[in-house]
């Protein structure tokens, strides 16, 4: 499957419409700025959820330790206590996962239509090229 180039499908398909104009276009609405805040927030979120995580997974071994060690008698008692941080740590788990893949489509879906920058830096360095090369040349022909 191959990507689009973004832009609209027209756009793309004219050739009176330069790749600059087309890259330029996306990388304007993108809003690379706001882009990067959203994903330092979520980067932020992650780590947070990653220590909570293994905070969480200490005291779950903690308990699980404690509850071998207990005679048969409390064993009863503890097992509900027990039972109850694991389900507790498969939900935190559950949303911390939803969380980074949600995180991860949302700015997957907005790259994938971004046009490829080849084309227009391709053209730009060209354009550069033959500017450089009519500056040096313009002296020899007068």
């Amino acid at each position: 499957m191959e990507a689009p180039q973004g832009g609209s499908g027209s756009d793309r398909d004219n050739p009176a419409v330069s790749p600059i104009s087309v890259v330029s276009a996306f990388w304007k609405d993108f809003e690379l700025e706001k882009e990067k805040s959203i994903l330092d927030e979520q980067g932020l979120r992650i780590a947070e959820n990653q220590e909570n995580s293994q905070k969480n997974r200490r005291k779950l071994a903690e308990n699980t330790r404690d509850f071998k060690k207990a005679s048969p008698e409390d064993k009863l008692s503890l097992f509900n206590s027990l039972l109850k941080g694991y389900q507790e740590e498969v939900d935190n788990l559950t949303k911390r996962a939803k969380f980074g893949e949600n995180a991860f489509l949302n700015i997957y879906q907005k790259l994938y239509e971004a046009p490829d920058p080849y084309p227009a830096l391709a053209s730009i360095a060209v354009s550069f090229y033959c500017f450089h090369l009519a500056a040096v040349l313009h002296p020899l022909w007068t």
